[in-house]
C-alpha cells in the first residue's frame, strides 16, 4: 500500500514508533513510520508482524490511507455490524472491488487475507477511479486509470 501510494514520506519529525516487536532494522519500517504517522495503522503496544493480515484490517488501513472516504453501508454485508469500528472501511472496499463479499453475502472480517487477494484487491483499487476522490493529492502517479 505504502509503495501503491509513491512511497510517501513522514511529514512531521520522525515519530518513535510505539510498538515493542518492530526493530531498528525493520525492512518495513519506513512505510510502518508512515502509516503510523498518517493514522492509517493505529499505534498500541504490539503491532504483531508476523500475524496474518485480516480483511478488516486491509480495509480500514486501505480506507485511512485513501482520506477514509464516505461510504454507504452496505446491506448485502450480512456479517458487518453498523457500530463496527471497521463498518465504513468495509463499505467501502467492497463498494470498489478491495474486498468483494463472499459468495453468501458475508465480508469475513476476521479472515486472513492471503498475498494473491491482497494483490488482486489492490489491483482493482487502482483501476477504480471513484476510489481516489477522498484521497490525500488525488491518485498518486504509480496509479493510472
Amino acid at each position: 500500500l505504502w509503495r501503491m501510494l509513491g512511497s510517501p514520506a513522514v511529514d512531521a519529525p520522525v515519530p518513535t514508533l510505539p510498538f515493542t516487536d518492530v526493530g531498528p532494522a525493520a525492512p518495513y519500517r519506513g512505510a510502518l513510520t508512515w502509516a503510523v504517522a498518517a493514522g492509517v495503522v493505529p499505534s498500541g503496544p504490539t503491532f504483531r508482524p508476523s500475524d496474518p493480515l485480516l480483511r478488516a484490517e486491509l480495509a480500514s488501513w486501505t480506507w485511512a490511507a485513501l482520506g477514509r472516504p464516505v461510504a454507504t453501508p452496505s446491506p448485502s454485508l450480512t456479517d458487518v455490524p453498523a457500530l463496527a469500528p471497521y463498518a465504513s472501511a468495509a463499505a467501502w472496499a467492497h463498494a470498489h472491488g478491495l474486498a468483494p463479499a463472499s459468495g453468501d453475502g458475508t465480508f469475513g472480517p476476521d479472515l486472513t487475507v492471503t498475498r494473491a487477494k491482497a494483490a488482486r484487491g489492490l489491483f482493482a483499487l487502482a483501476g477504480e477511479p471513484a476510489a481516489w476522490t477522498s484521497s490525500p493529492g488525488g491518485a498518486p502517479s504509480t496509479v493510472t486509470f
